[in-house]
């Protein structure tokens, strides 16, 4: 059987639709308006065959610059809209643990209705105490990496 086959979708809070993405520009941070990036993993969506399932894997969240580490702890995610994960810090990363989720491989119609099984919705929050003093327009880039156990 094939490995699994995993696609990421986003949205923004104000979008309607998920789009296949490796990548989304979330918007410019102010202290009236968090950043909120809604995220959908799937293992095998639309698949016409079955293939591994995905399990026992982390995900790593980590800023381009080292230095922007300590802006991890401004940031939530939640699993499934119901639970807010523990984002462990650690040589600069953050990382979200699943040892206790699986995302199957079979074949599936690609609906979020029909296969709840096949993915994992995230959502992404960047929200600081209205004293923190950050920089005005400065960039970050924020990465997502699957990272199997």
């Amino acid at each position: 059987m094939n490995d699994p086959i995993i696609t990421w979708y986003a949205k923004l809070d104000n979008d309607t639709e998920f789009n296949k993405t490796n990548e989304i520009y979330a918007g410019s941070y102010t202290k009236e308006n968090s950043i909120n990036v809604n995220m959908q993993i799937w293992n095998n969506r639309w698949g016409t065959e079955d293939v591994q399932p995905l399990n026992n894997f982390n995900i790593n969240i980590y800023f381009d610059k080292e230095e922007d580490f300590i802006l991890l702890d401004y940031c939530t995610v939640v699993l499934n809209k119901t639970e807010i994960l523990t984002i462990n810090k650690t040589d600069k990363i953050g990382v979200l643990t699943f040892d206790q989720i699986e995302l199957s491989g079979v074949l599936n119609d690609g609906t979020i209705e029909n296969n709840p099984n096949n993915y994992i919705s995230l959502d992404f929050i960047f929200k600081a105490p209205n004293n923190t003093r950050l920089k005005v327009n400065d960039l970050k880039t924020l990465f997502f990496e699957i990272i199997p156990l």
